[in-house]
């Protein structure tokens, strides 16, 4: 879901400004401690399309799953 906040002066400009919303989407964070791997689609995604013969666990992904952790 996205909603156009861009105030008129602004717009007058050539600039926009949005919200985003989405579902679904899991946050990142820059502590090491605090690793997001996604939600169960990271596991079973892969095996359920064939590209793995099962799923994986945790300590099977990428640990730094993101270039800026």
């Amino acid at each position: 879901m996205t909603v156009d906040l861009t105030p008129i002066d602004v717009a007058e400009c050539g600039v926009s400004l949005v919200r985003t919303v989405v579902p679904g989407l899991c946050p990142t964070t820059h502590r090491n401690d605090l690793h997001r791997r996604g939600n169960p689609r990271a596991h079973e995604a892969p095996a359920a399309r064939g590209v793995r013969a099962e799923p994986r666990i945790d300590s099977q992904l990428n640990p730094y799953p993101l270039p800026f952790l």
